[in-house]
Protein backbone atom coordinates (compact mmCIF):
# COMPACT_ATOMS: atom_id res chain seq x y z
CA UNK A 1 0.00 0.00 0.00
CA UNK A 2 1.84 3.20 -1.07
CA UNK A 3 2.01 5.64 1.86
CA UNK A 4 -1.06 7.76 -0.29
CA UNK A 5 0.54 11.17 0.56
CA UNK A 6 -0.19 14.32 -1.26
CA UNK A 7 3.03 15.85 -1.04
CA UNK A 8 7.23 14.96 -1.14
CA UNK A 9 9.07 17.27 1.14
CA UNK A 10 11.95 19.01 -1.07
CA UNK A 11 13.92 21.15 1.91
CA UNK A 12 15.34 24.11 1.10
CA UNK A 13 18.80 22.79 2.64
CA UNK A 14 19.18 20.44 -0.67
CA UNK A 15 20.19 23.52 -2.86
CA UNK A 16 23.50 23.50 -0.46
CA UNK A 17 23.46 19.70 0.38
CA UNK A 18 27.01 18.26 -0.55
CA UNK A 19 25.77 14.99 -2.10
CA UNK A 20 22.99 16.46 -4.20
CA UNK A 21 24.94 19.33 -5.07
CA UNK A 22 27.60 17.41 -6.61
CA UNK A 23 24.53 16.23 -8.78
CA UNK A 24 24.24 17.50 -12.59
CA UNK A 25 21.02 19.09 -13.11
CA UNK A 26 19.47 16.18 -14.54
CA UNK A 27 20.26 13.81 -12.04
CA UNK A 28 19.06 16.07 -9.30
CA UNK A 29 15.52 16.73 -11.03
CA UNK A 30 15.95 12.77 -11.30
CA UNK A 31 16.37 12.20 -7.75
CA UNK A 32 13.73 14.75 -7.09
CA UNK A 33 11.19 12.72 -9.24
CA UNK A 34 12.08 9.12 -7.64
CA UNK A 35 11.39 10.77 -4.16
CA UNK A 36 7.94 12.13 -5.48
CA UNK A 37 7.15 8.35 -7.44
CA UNK A 38 8.35 7.26 -4.60
CA UNK A 39 5.77 9.22 -1.80
CA UNK A 40 3.04 8.62 -4.46
CA UNK A 41 3.86 4.51 -4.95
CA UNK A 42 6.17 3.05 -2.79
CA UNK A 43 6.11 2.50 1.04
CA UNK A 44 8.25 4.16 3.83
CA UNK A 45 10.65 5.51 1.08
CA UNK A 46 10.98 1.80 -0.87
CA UNK A 47 9.46 0.44 -4.08
CA UNK A 48 9.91 -2.32 -6.31
CA UNK A 49 9.35 -1.97 -9.75
CA UNK A 50 8.89 -4.91 -12.30
CA UNK A 51 10.41 -4.67 -15.81
CA UNK A 52 9.16 -3.45 -17.86
CA UNK A 53 8.23 -0.13 -15.74
CA UNK A 54 7.55 2.48 -18.20
CA UNK A 55 5.76 4.72 -16.78
CA UNK A 56 8.70 5.06 -14.55
CA UNK A 57 11.29 4.58 -17.11
CA UNK A 58 9.42 8.08 -18.90
CA UNK A 59 9.61 9.90 -15.44
CA UNK A 60 13.15 9.28 -14.89
CA UNK A 61 13.54 10.02 -18.94
CA UNK A 62 15.67 6.48 -20.10
CA UNK A 63 14.06 4.66 -22.84
CA UNK A 64 14.37 1.15 -21.62
CA UNK A 65 14.16 -0.41 -18.27
CA UNK A 66 17.94 -1.58 -17.78
CA UNK A 67 19.25 1.93 -17.90
CA UNK A 68 17.57 2.74 -14.81
CA UNK A 69 20.25 1.06 -12.87
CA UNK A 70 22.92 3.62 -14.37
CA UNK A 71 20.76 6.71 -12.84
CA UNK A 72 19.94 4.78 -9.83
CA UNK A 73 23.12 4.00 -8.79
CA UNK A 74 24.08 7.96 -9.30
CA UNK A 75 21.87 9.29 -6.48
CA UNK A 76 22.28 10.07 -3.42
CA UNK A 77 21.63 8.27 -0.49
CA UNK A 78 19.30 5.81 -2.90
CA UNK A 79 20.15 1.90 -2.45
CA UNK A 80 19.32 -0.33 -5.65
CA UNK A 81 18.95 -4.08 -5.74
CA UNK A 82 17.92 -6.36 -8.45
CA UNK A 83 16.82 -9.06 -9.72
CA UNK A 84 18.66 -10.87 -12.52
CA UNK A 85 16.78 -13.65 -14.84
CA UNK A 86 18.57 -16.71 -14.89
CA UNK A 87 17.28 -17.17 -18.38
CA UNK A 88 18.06 -14.09 -20.65
CA UNK A 89 20.66 -12.63 -17.87
CA UNK A 90 18.33 -9.27 -17.76
CA UNK A 91 17.17 -7.51 -14.89
CA UNK A 92 13.78 -8.23 -14.49
CA UNK A 93 13.11 -6.11 -10.97
CA UNK A 94 14.38 -3.24 -9.09
CA UNK A 95 14.36 -2.40 -5.25
CA UNK A 96 14.36 0.87 -4.46
CA UNK A 97 15.02 2.23 -0.84
CA UNK A 98 15.61 5.93 0.17
CA UNK A 99 18.22 6.53 3.19
CA UNK A 100 16.88 8.38 5.46
CA UNK A 101 13.34 8.70 4.50
CA UNK A 102 11.53 8.78 7.88
CA UNK A 103 13.92 11.34 9.18
CA UNK A 104 13.15 13.65 5.76
CA UNK A 105 9.47 12.65 5.21
CA UNK A 106 7.88 12.02 8.14
CA UNK A 107 5.37 15.48 9.29
CA UNK A 108 6.75 15.77 13.15
CA UNK A 109 5.41 19.07 12.94
CA UNK A 110 1.48 17.29 13.70
CA UNK A 111 2.51 16.27 16.60
CA UNK A 112 4.18 19.32 17.70
CA UNK A 113 1.24 21.19 16.76
CA UNK A 114 -0.57 18.54 19.19
CA UNK A 115 1.53 19.25 21.94
CA UNK A 116 1.18 23.17 21.60
CA UNK A 117 -2.91 22.90 20.88
CA UNK A 118 -3.02 21.24 24.21
CA UNK A 119 -0.99 23.71 26.31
Amino acid sequence: MADQGRWFKLWCASLTDPHLSNLDIGDFGRWCKLGAFVKEHGENGEIILNYPARTFCFIMQVSVFHELNDVLVRLPNVFVSNTVSDETNEIVTFFIKIKNWHKYQEDSTVAERMRALRN
